[in-house]
């Protein structure tokens, strides 16, 4: 990934840090029923899942968006 791709993508990851509902574009469910948001940015769509427990978001996978 191109440097500056890397930097917007690390930079999007830090806002979804500070405001994890705030950037989901829809959800689904994984294996076991819990919710995983996805976020769709700059051709990548980040899953990730809130742990509300330990206030952190756990990032599941960045796969290319389908466009």
């Amino acid at each position: 990934m191109p440097k500056q791709s890397r930097a917007r993508l690390l930079a999007h990851l830090s806002k979804l840090r500070q405001f994890p509902e705030g950037h989901s574009d829809y959800q689904e469910r994984d294996g076991i029923g819990r919710r995983v948001e996805i976020s769709v940015f700059a051709g990548y769509a980040i899953h990730y899942w809130i742990d509300s427990a330990d206030r952190h978001i756990k990032v599941l996978a960045l796969n290319p968006a389908d466009t």
